[in-house]
C-alpha cells in the first residue's frame, strides 16, 4: 500500500491546463461545471495523482488508464490489471491510496465542529473515547473516528449508511480494533492540521 499527496496550492495555470488534456472528455465537463477553481482544481489532482499512482504500480501510461464508476460512486481502473486505489481530499489536500486489495481512504482538516452531532454518528463507546479524555485533544479524537469510519465505507463502496455499524476502539498505545473482520485500519500523520486514516482488506 501507498498513499500520494498533492497540494493544489502548488498547481500553476500552465500544470492546470496540461492535466485538463490527459483526463478523459466526461471528467473535463465535470470539472468545468464546478464553479470553485479550489473544487475544479481538487477533482483535477484527483485523477492525475490516481493515474501517476497506477503508472508506478502497473507500468501503464497515464494516459491510457481508463476509469469508471460502481453503483454507488466508487472509482475503480476499467484496465485488465488487479490493483485498487481510492481518492479523498480535503482543504487544500487530494490524496490517493493504492494497493492490490480493495482499499478505502480519507483526509479531512481538523477544524472547529458542532460536537453534539456526535450522538448521531458516533457509538456510546466512541463517544467515551472522544470525550473523556484530555479536553485539548477532542477534535483529534473525533477525527480520528469520523476518518475511520470514512475509510471503511470507502473500501466497501455502498457510501455512507449506519454510520454505527461499524465501531472503532482505540487502545492504550494507539492501535486500531473494529468490530468488522477481514479489514486493517491505520492512521497516518502525513501532513499537519489533517487527519487521514486507511482501510484495507486482508482477507
Amino acid at each position: 500500500m501507498k498513499i500520494y499527496s498533492y497540494n493544489i496550492n502548488e498547481m500553476l495555470d500552465a500544470t492546470y491546463a496540461e492535466w485538463m488534456g490527459l483526463i478523459s472528455k466526461g471528467k473535463r465537463m465535470l470539472i468545468e461545471r464546478y464553479r470553485k477553481i479550489s473544487d475544479k482544481k481538487l477533482c483535477l489532482a484527483g485523477d492525475i495523482l490516481s493515474r501517476e499512482a497506477i503508472y508506478e504500480k502497473c507500468g501503464i501510461n497515464p494516459v491510457d488508464v481508463k476509469f469508471d464508476n460502481s453503483e454507488f460512486g466508487k472509482p475503480y481502473v476499467v484496465n485488465n490489471i488487479d490493483v485498487h486505489f481510492n481518492i479523498s481530499h480535503s482543504g487544500d489536500y487530494v490524496i490517493c491510496a493504492i494497493d492490490d486489495k480493495p482499499i478505502g481512504v480519507d483526509i479531512e482538516k481538523i477544524t472547529n465542529i458542532n460536537m453534539d452531532t456526535t450522538r448521531y454518528f458516533c457509538t456510546s463507546n466512541e463517544l467515551k473515547y472522544i470525550f473523556d479524555n484530555s479536553p485539548q485533544n477532542i477534535l483529534q479524537r473525533f477525527f480520528r473516528i469520523w476518518t475511520l469510519k470514512e475509510a471503511y465505507f470507502k473500501n466497501i463502496g455502498t457510501g455512507l449508511n449506519d454510520l454505527k455499524s461499524v465501531e472503532f476502539f482505540i487502545d492504550k498505545n494507539g492501535g486500531v480494533i473494529c468490530n468488522k473482520e477481514g479489514y486493517s485500519f491505520e492512521t497516518v500523520n502525513k501532513i499537519d492540521l489533517y487527519m487521514i486514516s486507511i482501510c484495507k482488506r486482508v482477507d
